[in-house]
């Protein structure tokens, strides 16, 4: 789940309407945000597509060390809150594939890309040319972090798809161009990041309710 606006403590929580309170509050207690924190190097430039609240963001501002950040989402009004709470970070509104897109055309390289539970909000054919720009605006030395769920999870999957569809589609909390949910398989994923010269790793991060998995590409040629 990607959210509407940024908070900071509880203040800021405190202003959420009930309905983004609770979408915040299931957000941020339930997606493995310090587990993928582990994956992110330091002294890096790292790109974030679908950026949301800022989680993630808030989180490798403080714990990590000398990153660069540019956060992507398509949701102005949670752009523009981003960019008055942290203004030391680039963000961008728009959709994550058109501006990947621009920064191809701009030859713009990142230590580190991360999409966190976006590809889903993708139609399959969006997915697969995500990963393919992503691939090429990565640094040979830089690192790919897919974080989506386990399809062989069968109930948790079956639980986390119908939060997911109230919250895109009935709610429309998250926003998408598109007209349903596209979760692909892990293996259709790592199949991706290995035709794209990648290669790859998978971290299962579930918890009892959500199967969560992180899918790691690194170019063939990085040096360990």
């Amino acid at each position: 789940m990607c959210g509407n606006s940024i908070v900071s403590g509880k203040s800021g929580l405190k202003r959420l309407n009930p309905l983004r309170y609770l979408y915040y509050a299931i957000r941020s207690g339930t997606a493995p945000f310090e587990k993928v924190l582990h994956y992110i190097p330091d002294n890096a430039e790292i790109l974030d597509f679908g950026c949301g609240y800022g989680i993630l963001i808030d989180l490798i501002d403080t714990k990590k060390n000398n990153c660069r950040i540019t956060g992507i989402d398509i949701n102005e009004k949670r752009i523009e809150a981003l960019k008055e709470k942290n203004p030391h970070n680039q963000y961008i509104s728009g959709d994550v594939l058109i501006e990947a897109n621009k920064l191809l055309s701009e030859n713009l390289k990142f230590d580190c890309i991360i999409i966190f539970d976006v590809l889903y909000l993708l139609h399959p054919e969006r997915q697969r040319e995500m990963i393919r720009i992503s691939s090429k605006i990565l640094k040979p030395s830089g690192v790919l972090l897919i974080k989506e769920m386990d399809k062989k999870a069968l109930l948790r999957f079956a639980w986390t798809y119908l939060q997911e569809f109230f919250f895109v589609k009935i709610i429309k909390m998250t926003k998408t161009k598109e007209n349903g949910l596209y979760f692909m398989s892990t293996e259709e994923i790592s199949k991706e990041l290995s035709a794209n010269d990648m290669q790859t790793e998978i971290v299962k991060m579930g918890s009892i309710s959500h199967p969560h998995v992180l899918i790691i590409g690194k170019k063939h040629n990085s040096r360990e």
